[in-house]
């Protein structure tokens, strides 16, 4: 498949992960509440047999793997829009939520914007991307608040995977200077090499998404705290008594979060065992700002339901 350069605004990825019905909640909600400009891109390791007959209105992309980053690689190498977003399985979109997304990109040191993702469009917020404190690498902001406060929005450093805007060229080097299967990698990992390159992460707070917690790949465990801090180590290039202090103060930080414990476990383990996921991780691989000199200016747009609507 060759790639194909448009006016499109936006490519809307949604990966097919292998669960049907939550990956067609997900295409469904972003057909319902399409861009008028924005071309929709289903990729897929071709299991996907297309039952509803979508290919006039959908972008089929067919891998040879099934993990969501090799799928969201995939995208980013074929699709056409300037600006990437993946929608990922469950994820359900709502009208007008790429609108203040894509504008948050005229910023030119903006690669990545996150989406603000409710368990109901009133309901708590699930997160609205992700920062790191000393207790945690890579917690969801906001996570359980009903309004996200000045503190939220500045604490940003990255976008949760399943509901992610990227610039393309950036998301482009990212995918090249880290290929991996593993979506906790490539959500910590490709927004880590991007700030270390001067690029930020920005809240798109009028920007909605429906996600449960689970669908956003932020929670604890063992084998996702050992491959982050493994991931922090190769791109800060810590040494191993500044790593061993990072994690004995996540430890103390979360001596009353047991939840937590499984998570500081495995970061432990990563320094005294290594890591084999960050072999092919490679931080001067991915262009700064100043490298990427294009500068993404987005008219006005509105979703396809709104002119229905007004037909």
């Amino acid at each position: 498949m060759l790639r194909r350069e448009s006016n499109v605004r936006v490519s809307i990825v949604v990966p097919h992960l292998g669960d049907d019905a939550a990956f067609e909640e997900s295409l469904v909600s972003v057909l319902e509440n399409r861009p008028a400009d924005a071309e929709v891109c289903v990729v897929h390791d071709g299991s996907y047999t297309d039952p509803f007959d979508l290919g006039d209105e959908v972008r089929f992309i067919t891998h040879d793997s099934n993990s969501l980053p090799q799928l969201v690689s995939a995208a980013a190498e074929f699709a056409s829009g300037r600006v990437i977003h993946v929608i990922g399985d469950g994820v359900k979109a709502t009208e007008g939520w790429t609108h203040e997304a894509l504008e948050k990109f005229e910023h030119d040191d903006v690669a990545m914007v996150s989406p603000v993702a409710r368990l109901s469009v009133d309901g708590k917020i699930t997160a609205a991307g992700w920062t790191s404190t000393t207790a945690r690498l890579a917690t969801p902001v906001a996570s359980g608040k009903s309004q996200l406060g000045r503190r939220d929005a500045a604490a940003i450093r990255g976008a949760c995977l399943t509901a992610s805007f990227w610039r393309r060229e950036a998301l482009r080097d990212v995918t090249q200077a880290f290929p991996t299967t593993s979506a906790d990698a490539a959500q910590f990992a490709w927004s880590r090499l991007l700030s270390r390159q001067g690029w930020r992460c920005a809240l798109a707070d009028q920007s909605l998404v429906i996600a449960e917690p689970s669908m956003l790949s932020l929670s604890p465990s063992r084998a996702r705290g050992s491959v982050m801090r493994a991931i922090e180590v190769k791109i800060k290039g810590d040494s191993f008594a500044g790593s061993a202090m990072a994690v004995g103060m996540a430890a103390l930080s979360n001596i009353i979060r047991p939840s937590v414990w499984s998570e500081v476990t495995g970061e432990a383990m990563s320094l005294v065992l290594g890591s084999k996921v960050t072999r092919r991780l490679d931080v001067n691989m991915v262009r700064s700002p100043d490298d990427q000199v294009e500068t993404i200016r987005m008219p006005a747009s509105v979703p396809r339901s709104a002119e229905r609507r007004a037909a």
